[in-house]
């Protein structure tokens, strides 16, 4: 699993995803704080690619009970600024697609749609807000949704 993941990010970052935005960088690290619709509540590493249309990966676990680890990547559309006021350098929506893994004694695989807001500032620190309903497809099919806050810092 965590070899799928090292083998991702080294993909991803030979890649080019360039903004239109410019700013602090094309690569960011940090980390999210979020839950699922059942309660768990997770704690992860954000790695993103690119502002504007951006790849998403995250790597995150439950410190709970059943120790779950969660794997998930987005791509994510980025729109215009909704705000620009210092020392906010922009609210920025977007909307995406992506897939997702969970193990622990019952594995299994969703298909998501985030939807969230970033807060770019005039340093390389982004906040960022989301929300992702989405399909649990493995083991059984039902609706599921996740949530949370990320900040990244961008390289």
């Amino acid at each position: 699993m965590f070899r799928i993941l090292l083998v991702s990010i080294a993909l991803l970052a030979g890649g080019s995803f360039a903004g239109k935005s410019g700013g602090s960088g094309q690569y960011a690290l940090g980390v999210n704080l979020g839950a699922a619709q059942n309660g768990s509540g997770f704690s992860g590493l954000n790695f993103r690619v690119g502002q504007d249309e951006s790849l998403d990966l995250i790597a995150a676990w439950n410190a709970g009970d059943d120790g779950t680890i969660i794997m998930n990547g987005n791509y994510l559309h980025h729109v215009d600024p909704i705000l620009r006021q210092i020392p906010i350098r922009g609210i920025v929506p977007y909307v995406g697609i992506g897939v997702g893994i969970w193990v622990n004694n019952a594995s299994g695989a969703w298909l998501q749609v985030p939807l969230g807001l970033d807060f770019r500032f005039s340093n390389p620190l982004e906040v960022g807000l989301f929300l992702a309903p989405g399909i649990d497809l493995i083991p059984s099919t039902k609706a599921n949704m996740h949530f949370g806050i990320g900040f990244r810092y961008w390289l």
